[in-house]
């Protein structure tokens, strides 16, 4: 007896969420490079200004970095890291 009736293979193609993941990212801009180092000047509760190393991980646009260790949610950073080293040498004379 011959086979008569075929079923035609197909590959169904399926995506599925595996998980959400929280990233903490700061604007590309409010970043200082000196050299080797990444960091980022955080405004403390007393309004002083911290130079604060962080470490990167990927950058999501041409706006926005992502930020691995160094700083937490919710803290404060200063968008113009030119503008904050000149007030922290100035404020320093």
């Amino acid at each position: 007896m011959a086979i008569t009736r075929c079923i035609r293979a197909c590959i169904p193609k399926a995506a599925f969420v595996t998980g959400e993941q929280t990233r903490l990212t700061i604007p590309t801009s409010a970043i200082a490079r000196r050299s080797e180092v990444t960091a980022v000047y955080v405004q403390k509760p007393d309004k002083q200004l911290e130079f604060r190393y962080i470490r990167l991980g990927r950058q999501l646009d041409d706006a926005q970095s992502e930020v691995l260790a160094g700083l937490s949610a919710g803290e404060t950073i200063v968008l113009d890291p030119v503008a904050a080293a000149a007030a922290i040498n100035s404020s320093s004379r």
